[in-house]
């Protein structure tokens, strides 16, 4: 019998797939990109793909109980269905390089150093241990996590709230200046951490305990991340200035370093650390779940030294000559990524879902 996760959990799990890379790296892009406006335009990606989920997991739902892999074998065949299948594992797994690279940067930014190798195999060793144990107890773990993000960004807010909001000016964010490339182009890498969560739902669709309200539930999460995000994103900007925040590597850090309660950005580094092991946790499961299926292989356990082993030598490979590159170039990246892989894999999971009920109206003719 299936273990299955309740909507607040699909909730938790969504705002942790979400919020812990960008809170802490986007807002220096979407300031290169986008300037004052980046947290519009992040609630135009986040509302259009939050639309864009909401369909896909209800005509996915009304399809079948069973997960994505199994749906699109059955509509596509064994050979088809490889052809979505695969790039979207591959989406998954580029998300975790992602998640790595700007999880390395932060701490070695916060000790001044290049943190040691075993700090990263702990980091690891608990992703794999959470993947080992099952959905279950990454849905559990979730919820903590997510009590954490609510008590951190509390912590936050009313640590400013004491010194009135020292330091923080809202003409800094004028004048607005709206263009439409930086539009769409801030749109794009952002895109792809929400598409991500909606991947991750699909694959997971068998163990969720009711699944109109985690429909409902996701779109709040999406929401909600969209919210804290904007909050973070202005005070930020509001702080540093538009020029100075796209230059500065973790705008969102200084900006809480800048307060005036000693300690608080160990505190708020620690929590943030935890939340990343939860999101590295989902992903390693869904990956190594989602592997054993394409497989078939009933007990994914059996794969989960061998992929998690793949996925981390994958992700240091990758960061090991990413110091080659500027931010222009990630931005390039996740552009390109999401063009070539993220949007297009969608409208075909959405085509592909549609194919039944367009076989049945014609039936009806």
């Amino acid at each position: 019998m299936l273990k299955k996760i309740d909507p607040f959990q699909v909730f938790a799990i969504t705002t942790m797939i979400i919020f812990p890379t960008m809170v802490l790296s986007f807002p220096k892009f979407l300031t290169e990109i986008s300037g004052s406006i980046g947290w519009f335009v992040f609630s135009v990606a986040g509302s259009i793909i939050g639309t864009i989920s909401y369909i896909i997991l209800m005509l996915s739902y009304k399809y079948s109980d069973y997960g994505l892999i199994s749906d699109v074998r059955k509509i596509l065949g064994n050979y088809l269905s490889c052809i979505v299948i695969i790039p979207i594992i591959i989406c998954l797994i580029s998300n975790v390089i992602e998640t790595f690279y700007f999880s390395v940067k932060i701490i070695a930014v916060i000790i001044e150093e290049n943190p040691p190798l075993i700090f990263f195999i702990g980091i690891v060793l608990l992703a794999i241990y959470l993947s080992y144990k099952g959905i279950e107890i990454i849905a559990r773990f979730s919820i903590l996590m997510f009590i954490v993000y609510i008590a951190g960004f509390s912590i936050i807010i009313f640590g400013h709230s004491t010194s009135g909001f020292k330091g923080v000016n809202m003409d800094l964010l004028y004048p607005f200046k709206f263009n439409i490339e930086s539009i769409i182009r801030g749109s794009f890498i952002s895109i792809h951490w929400f598409l991500s969560s909606l991947f991750i739902l699909l694959l997971w669709k068998p163990y969720l305990k009711d699944k109109k309200r985690s429909i409902k539930f996701s779109s709040l999460a999406n929401l909600g991340t969209q919210l804290v995000f904007n909050s973070v994103f202005i005070l930020a900007l509001a702080f540093f200035g538009v020029d100075l925040a796209m230059k500065i590597e973790f705008p969102f850090y200084f900006y809480i370093k800048s307060f005036p309660i000693q300690g608080l950005e160990i505190v708020i580094f620690l929590s943030w650390l935890s939340i990343t092991v939860a999101k590295f946790g989902i992903f390693y499961f869904t990956i190594i779940k989602a592997v054993s299926d394409v497989f078939y292989i009933r007990n994914y356990k059996r794969l989960v030294i061998p992929v998690s082993i793949m996925i981390t030598s994958i992700a240091i490979f990758v960061y090991n000559r990413a110091h080659l590159f500027s931010s222009n170039d990630y931005i390039e990246y996740s552009v390109i990524n999401t063009v070539v892989f993220y949007i297009p894999f969608t409208l075909i999971l959405m085509f592909i879902y549609l194919i039944p009920y367009f076989k049945r109206l014609y039936d009806s003719i």
